[in-house]
């Protein structure tokens, strides 16, 4: 992989600027020193959550490898784990994380879910108070959804998602691009049924 793996912690603006992909794709990897079959539950340059074949423990801080076909190694630091799930922060310097997100960009990396266009008026109800907002894109996942005031979009920030005819989903801020604002779900949305 072209670019240095100098650790830097990105800031919540360099955040902003990154997109994230829900995907499943099959992908090698290498945990302390052996090979193992995983697949990407999610990936941005910053980082990745990955789903090991056979669970293993794995300790905090271990590095780990991804191995991308026509790109190369990533390498980065186990932050989480799960059972068989493992959260990931890369180590790469700022030009490393620009050539990874560019050839993310021209993969055509696969979505897991399916996204529909829409325009749904909603409001998204945070620790300081509610927001308008409408929601131009959703999947079981997540939505693209852009905030009457843009400021109340911050990555990071934890939200419930009050949609018409649905029960409250409760959601993160993954990235803000381009005045689109980029929630992540913690559940599928559900509709409301009638008693």
């Amino acid at each position: 992989m072209a670019g240095s793996s100098t650790w830097e912690t990105p800031s919540p603006r360099t955040r902003r600027r990154y997109r994230r992909w829900d995907t499943n794709l099959p992908i090698k990897a290498e945990i302390g020193g052996q090979e193992h079959y995983c697949s990407i539950g999610d990936i941005s340059p910053l980082g990745a959550t990955v789903r090991l074949v056979v669970p293993q423990p794995v300790s905090r801080g271990t590095t780990i490898e991804l191995f991308f076909r026509d790109f190369g190694r990533v390498r980065g630091q186990l932050r989480w784990s799960a059972h068989e799930v493992l959260g990931i922060k890369f180590a790469l310097d700022r030009a490393a994380r620009d050539e990874f997100s560019d050839w993310l960009l021209r993969s055509g990396m696969p979505r897991r879910r399916q996204r529909h266009d829409c325009h749904i008026e909603a409001t998204a109800v945070m620790a300081d108070g509610e927001a308008s907002c409408v929601v131009t894109n959703i999947s079981e996942s997540g939505a693209g959804v852009r905030f009457s005031e843009q400021d109340r979009a911050t990555v990071g920030r934890d939200l419930v998602l009050l949609l018409p005819d649905h029960a409250p989903v409760e959601a993160t801020i993954r990235h803000v691009t381009q005045g689109t604002t980029g929630l992540s779900f913690l559940a599928a949305p559900r509709r409301m049924t009638a008693a």
